[in-house]
């Protein structure tokens, strides 16, 4: 199937976040699913293609190849060979460090369209202050320009507001500005993983929010014009499930983790089941009907009105004790 074959397939998805490994060549203080360390078990080539099917199976708009960090996993060009022509829109995120030129080249060749690459500032400093690694920066920055060179038809720089970087939003536009990026995406600091312990005393509180999110909104119509700037809450998904329970609402973004369990949420600890057993993927809208029937689930859910209430959860997300429903095998 051609690329337009595949987009003009109905799309039953807004987006899939497939998490192709849990390994990572930084150490971020604020990363929320501890990547790089007490690794989960990912799942082996063969099964990885299988996940990649069951994606499709649901034909989603797009894929999104998570982690971890994407380019530490072995078996990427083989996914995306997998994957090319098969779904509208293949996208990726990553931290740049590796992402050189020819790795941008060969991204651009399989098809993926967006990629979406961590800078979390204006200066190195602030930076690689929160990734946990010098020279971190300048190889975003690199990567950036890679990207551009190579074609990729969007390019997006996610930022992390803290306290290193609250008082510098507009130098931080105009260097994406320089840069030719496409969109700048600030996303709230989730106190789990790392950055629960590690990163928590960077994260910016309540007036501090507002404050940046005030200078966004100011920077936006400023910039508008030159570059899409956005704030994108993944609290918002979680927000609107009250609403959605005990419909039949399709999901806006799924998730399926390093080691194939399927994630009501990125952000909550309830996991569905192992997307690669055999007709796992075809139970799936009956089975995100069955959670939301559990009270426990509904409970989590109801618990969070804004990110600060991610300290009451026990246990996290990414925890070693996640809620385990298995609702994908057996479900009719």
């Amino acid at each position: 199937m051609s690329l337009t074959d595949a987009a003009k397939q109905p799309c039953y998805y807004d987006s899939v976040a497939l998490n192709i490994t849990s390994r990572c060549n930084l150490r971020c203080l604020h990363c929320y699913n501890g990547s790089g360390e007490n690794l989960r078990r990912d799942m082996d080539r063969a099964t990885l293609l299988q996940a990649a099917d069951a994606v499709l199976s649901l034909k989603p708009f797009n894929i999104c190849l998570c982690g971890g960090e994407p380019l530490c996993c072995p078996d990427l060009l083989l996914l995306l060979e997998h994957l090319q022509g098969r779904v509208p829109q293949i996208s990726m995120v990553t931290n740049g460090f590796a992402l050189d030129e020819a790795w941008a080249r060969r991204l651009a060749a399989y098809g993926v369209r967006a990629v979406q690459v961590s800078l979390d500032g204006a200066y190195a400093w602030q930076h690689d202050s929160l990734r946990g690694t010098a020279g971190s920066f300048e190889r975003a920055i690199k990567a950036i320009c890679a990207l551009k060179t190579a074609g990729i038809a969007q390019v997006v720089c996610a930022i992390l507001p803290n306290r290193l970087n609250v008082d510098s939003l507009e130098e931080y536009v105009q260097l994406c500005l320089s840069l030719g990026v496409d969109i700048i995406r600030a996303m709230p600091f989730l106190p789990s993983g790392r950055g629960r312990s590690m990163g928590r005393p960077l994260m910016l509180d309540e007036e501090g929010y507002f404050r940046f999110r005030r200078e966004l909104w100011r920077l936006s119509e400023r910039y508008g014009n030159q570059i899409r700037i956005e704030w994108d809450d993944p609290l918002q998904v979680i927000l609107g499930m009250p609403g959605r329970m005990g419909t039949n609402e399709k999901e806006p973004m799924l998730e399926i983790r390093a080691d194939g369990q399927l994630a009501l949420t990125s952000y909550l600890p309830i996991l569905m089941g192992d997307c690669t057993a055999d007709g796992a993927m075809g139970n799936l809208r009956s089975a995100f009907a069955a959670a939301r029937s559990v009270p426990q689930v509904r409970d989590y859910v109801c618990a969070i009105h804004n990110v600060y209430d991610w300290d009451l959860l026990d246990p996290l997300p990414y925890g070693e004790e996640s809620i385990q429903l298995d609702l994908l095998e057996g479900t009719t």
